[in-house]
């Protein structure tokens, strides 16, 4: 063996064995958590036996270690191919992410929790999304980039939508034929294995400037799905509006992985151009358009019969609603200028899911509101389009954090 090889394998084994303490430590830590999350469901959910909710968190801690345990040599900084001898800032709060997901999956094996403990898997959840944005961030802004810390980003981004899709199914906020979509990302590497075992080529996947907004909204639409509140139709329409794009990127990415479509081509550059045009140029025009129309008539109606409103509100058991009812409609009126002139269009459509659904939740699903509700997460999905005054989503969606 060459020397430089030699000097390399001794320059490697003490940073390996101190990730492999490190590795050890977070075993420890995740069945801490573990232990205190049992804990604390236990003495808060009496009339659910939690046992049964150790299982899977007990397996995926385990899994957990096992899978750092036997990557510890992809610790390697991407800049330079450096094995760092720790984590890292960025790596550990990926770590902590992924404890949250597997204590999220416990969730699926008892019934669904009641009171406050219902917001549990909500807050877990929500938790990890927030933690995936901060991970990357740490990691760059700190030059830690390395490819374990992109394996355990791909692993949890993964195993945290089949989880929270599995958990919605089963709480009957989304139906059976969502399955695909919760393990879209399983599906796709099965397919590849599998082109792989046939013999088949397989092309790099090249980039695309809508992978990232997509992943990022189904993230928080699927938090969304997890709220107790959160019931159909209302979740299944929304579910479907999601659901396509997210289908189609990964359909997209399949036909380029397999040779199907060359990225490259002028052909394809073509359909692009033509399709970014269409549904971000100008569609969404259309949509915020029809949106603030909406909400002007919707907005007519409130006002007209606020008294009527807020009985439906209280009728519901929803707490001052007499406070409730004129501020969501102070909100939608709001709305309206900012769509016309498309500021802050996403935001806008973000805050108006709020007022839209818990309406509908609280009130009723009728036709108008379902208008409401397509129209307001078209506009959370595509954007505002053309002749838009301020689009920063644009920037905070396109760029990765820290980078």
């Amino acid at each position: 063996m060459p020397r430089s090889d030699q000097l390399q394998q001794m320059g490697d084994a003490d940073p390996i064995r101190r990730l492999r303490r490190a590795a050890w430590k977070w075993l420890s830590i995740g069945l801490a958590f573990l232990a205190s999350c049992y804990v604390l469901l236990e003495a808060q959910s009496a009339h659910i036996e939690f046992a049964q909710w150790l299982l899977l968190p007990f397996i995926g801690t385990l899994a957990l270690w096992r899978f750092l345990v036997a990557h510890l040599n992809d610790n390697r900084r991407v800049r330079d191919g450096r094995l760092l001898p720790r984590f890292g800032l960025g790596n550990n709060v990926s770590i902590l992410r992924g404890l949250e997901l597997i204590m999220l999956s416990g969730f699926l094996l008892i019934p669904r929790p009641q009171g406050w403990t219902a917001w549990i898997p909500a807050l877990l959840y929500t938790s990890a999304d927030i933690l995936d944005y901060v991970d990357g961030y740490v990691a760059r802004v700190r030059d830690e980039v390395t490819g374990l810390g992109e394996e355990l980003d791909q692993l949890f981004d993964g195993a945290g939508l089949l989880i929270a899709t599995l958990l919605a199914m089963r709480y009957g906020t989304l139906t059976w034929w969502f399955f695909p979509f919760g393990a879209a990302r399983f599906l796709f590497l099965l397919g590849l294995w599998i082109r792989k075992q046939r013999g088949l080529p397989v092309h790099p996947l090249t980039e695309s400037r809508s992978r990232r907004p997509i992943a990022g909204l189904t993230m928080g639409f699927m938090t969304a799905m997890l709220w107790p509140i959160v019931k159909p139709p209302a979740s299944i329409l929304a579910g479907l509006l999601f659901m396509l794009p997210f289908g189609a990127s990964f359909l997209r990415d399949w036909l380029v992985v397999s040779g199907a479509i060359d990225p490259r081509s002028e052909r394809y550059l073509r359909l692009r151009s033509w399709l970014e045009t269409t549904l971000i140029g100008y569609l969404p025009v259309i949509v915020r358009f029809s949106l603030a129309g909406l909400l002007v008539f919707d907005a007519w109606m409130t006002f007209g019969d606020l008294a009527g409103e807020v009985t439906a509100f209280a009728q519901s058991g929803f707490s001052a609603p007499d406070i409730v009812v004129p501020l969501f409609a102070a909100i939608k009126l709001l709305a309206i200028p900012m769509l016309v002139l498309g500021a802050a269009g996403r935001f806008v459509a973000f805050m108006l899911v709020f007022p839209i659904g818990l309406t509908i939740v609280l009130v009723g699903f009728t036709d108008m509101r379902a208008g409401l509700l397509v129209l307001d997460l078209l506009t959370l999905v595509l954007g505002t389009g053309r002749f838009s005054l301020w689009q920063p989503s644009n920037e905070i969606f396109g760029r990765r954090a820290g980078g």
